[in-house]
């Protein structure tokens, strides 16, 4: 059974890319669970699990109780290289910062090829509410190794658009044209890690979230 191979574990301060041989080392004594919040799928945002290895080599695999089925990885196979509709899935969105006054809002982009772009090239994230922000990050900001959270600013808009100045179009493979924020119904994060929940997620009772509604206009 072959393990999906963008799963990053939360580590200092930061969701960094691990593979299952190494996050087999740091638990050697059985599976772990994907309701323990420690493996996330870096395409899906769900928690995935570890095998406990009595059968197969240990590796990561998303859990049948998961809300969502839709992963690329889970649905076309992790040997197949990661393409998926731009209209489908999101990048990952997190809060930090968090106090009685402020917070700050962040998106993870996910590595994409470095064939897609050069040196110098930018990466725009425009908000849609407020004033439409932009928010300009050079490529070379970007970690190859895993996903890098880039700040959004600290203003709870609806949904942000994404731009990519003189790259090549095919980098819209792997992010979308338009990632959504904090809805009118009411977006939920997860307090110890700050990651926004996927739609659905089941709420643990005693678990701490942190809750956003936008106001209506």
């Amino acid at each position: 059974m072959a393990s999906l191979t963008h799963v990053c574990m939360w580590q200092n301060n930061g969701w960094k890319n691990i593979t299952a041989d190494e996050a087999a080392r740091l638990h050697p004594g059985g599976g772990v669970s994907a309701h323990s919040g420690l493996f996330m799928c870096e395409l899906c945002g769900q928690y995935v699990l570890l095998t406990d290895g009595n059968y197969q080599r240990r590796h990561f695999r998303h859990s049948s109780a998961e809300k969502s089925k839709d992963c690329p990885e889970r649905t076309t196979g992790a040997y197949i290289p990661m393409v998926y509709g731009i209209s489908d899935h999101e990048l990952p969105l997190r809060i930090k910062n968090v106090s009685n006054d402020n917070f700050e809002f962040e998106m993870g982009f996910i590595p994409v090829p470095d064939k897609l772009f050069s040196r110098n090239n930018k990466i725009i994230v425009e908000s849609t509410d407020y004033g439409r922000n932009r928010y300009v990050y050079l490529w070379e900001r970007l970690n190859a190794g895993g996903v890098t959270y880039l700040s959004v600013g600290d203003k709870p808009s609806s949904g942000f658009r994404i731009y990519v100045e003189e790259g090549k179009e095919d980098v819209y493979k792997f992010w979308p044209k338009y990632n959504s924020g904090i809805t009118a119904s009411g977006t939920v994060f997860d307090a110890k890690t700050g990651r926004k929940m996927v739609t659905d997620a089941d709420v643990v009772v005693g678990k701490k979230i942190l809750y956003f509604k936008k106001k209506p206009d």
